[in-house]
């Protein structure tokens, strides 16, 4: 009978064992299992960020682009329409002066503004292109001024104010200006 008692000792031995490397096997299994799925979160999570950087790069080669585009438009002339306050014309000479001396100032601080990240040493002259004779008429039939000198007056402190600063007569004609304006 001791033989018996052994082999069932055994068995159960080996039983336990059985038991242990199923469980061990079950385990790793479930493990596995769980890894798997951390895996295909991250995969996901991954291919989201993946996503996400590429816009952004298409998103800023798009700004980028624009960026370039308005410097482009910007440089090396900028056409604006320009409409003087009635009082720095009544105001001749000194008028002028002070004239130039706003739109100056208002330029620094739009070149500032359109390149706060970049150094605002941007070079630029200021050019304003009129019928001088028909501008005149119609500031006297406005009643704005009461004779042409005294937009003359105007032109002249607008011109000596600062060196940046042009008031081009550009000819009497209807097209003149804007001739002027386009370089043809």
């Amino acid at each position: 009978m001791v033989e018996l008692d052994k082999f069932k000792s055994r068995y159960e031995a080996v039983k336990a064992v059985e038991q242990d490397k199923d469980k061990i096997i079950e385990d790793l299994m479930e493990e596995v299992k769980r890894l798997q799925d951390a895996l295909y979160h991250e995969k996901d999570d991954l291919e989201n960020q993946r996503k996400l950087v590429q816009t952004f790069k298409s998103e800023s080669k798009m700004h980028q682009s624009e960026t370039e585009e308005m410097k482009l438009l910007l440089d090396p002339f900028t056409y604006l329409d320009i409409q003087f306050n009635d009082s720095f014309i009544q105001d001749g000479q000194r008028g002028g002066h002070s004239a130039a001396r706003r739109l100056i100032e208002n330029v620094d601080r739009y070149i500032q503004n359109l390149y706060r990240n970049e150094s605002s040493n941007v070079p630029y002259r200021i050019r304003v292109y009129a019928n001088v004779r028909g501008l005149a008429k119609t500031y006297r039939e406005n009643k704005t001024i009461s004779e042409e000198g005294t937009l003359l007056s105007f032109v002249q402190g607008f011109n000596m104010e600062d060196v940046l600063c042009d008031f081009v007569d550009a000819g009497d004609g209807k097209e003149c200006s804007d001739v002027k304006i386009r370089g043809k």
